[in-house]
């Protein structure tokens, strides 16, 4: 194996458990939002607060990624803690749009500022320069996914 095979080794095993994290970070927001949220439903409340119009239901399937079911729970759990509503679609009388309520985005800003408080804990070793470096190869990292880069060299060597 080359100096180079076990760089990657090493970055696979830390991107794996950066996943782990994410997820248990995910639910920890989560809760954070409301004791009985379920990462499903904070992944839509955060792409329906990035659609100020409101959304359709089956533009968050799309978006997330995430199984229609899945996101048909997680709407039905949003609409019961009172953070979404559902409106008729002007365009199209048949669908229905999601919008966010109005106690939606007062929780959502008052856990931005506990969520950005913890993270940024995690870094209060680090100097503006690491914490700048990190961010550039993320995006860089990130980017290599958005232009197929890594999805097409998994596949070919596969």
């Amino acid at each position: 194996m080359t100096e180079r095979d076990r760089l990657f080794e090493t970055v696979e095993r830390e991107v794996a458990t950066i996943l782990g994290r994410a997820r248990a970070a995910l639910q920890e927001r989560a809760r954070l939002v409301h004791p009985e949220l379920t990462g499903s439903a904070y992944l839509c409340l955060i792409a329906l607060h990035e659609h100020d119009g409101g959304c359709p239901q089956s533009r968050l399937v799309e978006q997330l990624a995430l199984d229609k079911g899945v996101v048909s729970r997680a709407v039905s759990d949003l609409e019961r803690c009172g953070f979404v509503e559902r409106t008729r679609d002007d365009q199209d009388g048949r669908a229905y749009l999601l919008h966010l309520t109005s106690a939606a985005l007062v929780r959502l800003a008052e856990v931005a500022q506990q969520r950005r408080a913890l993270f940024m804990g995690r870094f209060e070793e680090w100097t503006d320069a690491e914490v700048a470096e990190l961010a550039a190869l993320l995006r860089r990292y990130n980017a290599a996914f958005q232009s197929g880069r890594l999805v097409g060299n998994a596949t070919s060597a596969g």
